[in-house]
């Protein structure tokens, strides 16, 4: 991978990028009918997610406890961000969903002026301004009357401040005298990912609020997306986490998020044929806006 250009890796990361996120809309739209089922495909997905980075590494060896602690919390941010990801999905649209998401990026760039002395300019705060007036614009008064708007923008934002965090956790790790422990720092956190999401899984089956993993992951497609959205995660997370190191903040993460963004809305528009009315068309437009200064 270090033999790869970072831009031609930016592609292929942007590409698979893209590839995940039409199929988590997929599942959480067209499959998915509980919130158990979320859990079951993030456990699935995750398990698949860490056997692929086993195969594409070779193996792994014994890490150091920096690279396990850290990958500890890294995968749970993880799991966090996918299922308040995978939920926003399910009652909101993908275009907005995705802005929001995307605006993440605003947590670990202005991290990597806080402690790696990376500067952010003038045209980057603009940004961020619009980031946030794009957020007031989100709110659906009409949607909120039945009470899914609000609630979309609460999962939007823990999934905004959990996604920061994992660029964050990749910054740290890639930065440190233990990045060479790529492959077992991702090893690690989708493991964890998939155990906590499996426990939370029973937890609900419990409670009799879900039928049963086997015929959860059973469901119409559901299986074919889980795997599929394990490999994509998988190969875009080796790759992330290599640039992440290699690549400035400022100019990583903008790019692999504001690229990702704009494919996943024009996807959203022409695949899924989402339409918005005028105030979070113009939420949605000062969204990308905002995303464009962060470059």
């Amino acid at each position: 991978m270090q033999e790869m250009n970072a831009y031609v890796l930016l592609a292929i990361t942007l590409l698979l990028g893209l590839v995940y996120a039409i199929l988590r809309n997929q599942y959480s739209k067209n499959v998915a009918t509980r919130p158990s089922d979320h859990y079951s495909f993030i456990s699935l997905s995750s398990l698949v997610t860490a056997i692929v980075l086993i195969l594409i590494s070779g193996g792994v060896c014994h890490p150091s406890l920096f690279t396990i602690a850290l990958g500890v919390g890294f995968g749970l941010l993880t799991v966090i961000a996918s299922v308040s990801n995978l939920l926003a999905l399910s009652i909101g649209p993908m275009s907005y969903t995705t802005v929001i998401a995307t605006s993440s990026m605003i947590i670990p760039a202005m991290s990597g002026q806080v402690f790696w002395g990376e500067p952010v300019s003038v045209r980057q705060y603009v940004g961020i301004f619009l980031i946030l007036v794009s957020l007031i614009l989100s709110v659906d008064k009409e949607a909120n009357e039945k009470g899914s708007s609000l609630r979309w923008l609460a999962l939007c934002l823990v999934c905004f401040v959990a996604t920061g965090m994992v660029g964050i956790a990749q910054k740290i790790h890639q930065s440190s005298a233990y990045r060479h422990e790529l492959s077992e720092f991702l090893v690690i956190a989708f493991a964890v990912s998939t155990v906590l999401s499996l426990g939370v899984y029973r937890i609900y089956e419990r409670r009799g609020q879900a039928s049963g993993f086997i015929s959860s992951i059973r469901k119409p497609g559901a299986l074919l997306l889980a795997v599929a959205t394990g490999v994509c995660f998988a190969v875009v997370n080796q790759i992330n986490l290599y640039l992440a190191g290699a690549m400035e903040s400022s100019v990583f993460f903008p790019i692999v998020n504001g690229g990702g963004l704009l494919l996943a809305t024009i996807s959203a528009i022409v695949i899924f044929g989402e339409r918005l009315n005028r105030k979070r068309t113009y939420g949605l437009v000062i969204g990308l806006v905002g995303v464009a200064l962060l470059l």
